[in-house]
């Protein structure tokens, strides 16, 4: 979970060796990664259900797993940002230190 920093977003975007993001920003990024995670779940969907012959083989089984955790995690890191945002009823413009 990112470190609450200050308010002023026009002060220096490094402090202390600790990168500067706005909240908006930071869930942006965290937004990008769900949707590039649910992409790789979307192909991960399409490879195990290709197995046409019956059979399906372990490894794409655990390939989709592993594809669907990584999603189910982005997504868990999102909303649990967003939810600190709203619990500390920060606004978007506001920095944080990640």
């Amino acid at each position: 979970m990112p470190k609450t920093l200050r308010k002023n977003p026009k002060e220096s975007r490094q402090k202390n060796n600790v990168n500067i993001m706005t909240n908006r920003e930071c869930l942006k990024k965290m937004h990008q990664k769900v949707i590039d995670a649910f992409s790789k779940l979307l192909k991960a969907d399409e490879e195990l259900f290709a197995q046409g012959n019956g059979f399906i083989d372990k490894k794409f089984i655990d390939a989709h797993y592993e594809t669907y955790k990584n999603w189910q995690d982005a997504q868990n890191e999102f909303n649990k940002f967003l939810s600190f945002i709203l619990k500390e009823k920060r606004g978007l413009d506001d920095e944080i230190g990640i």
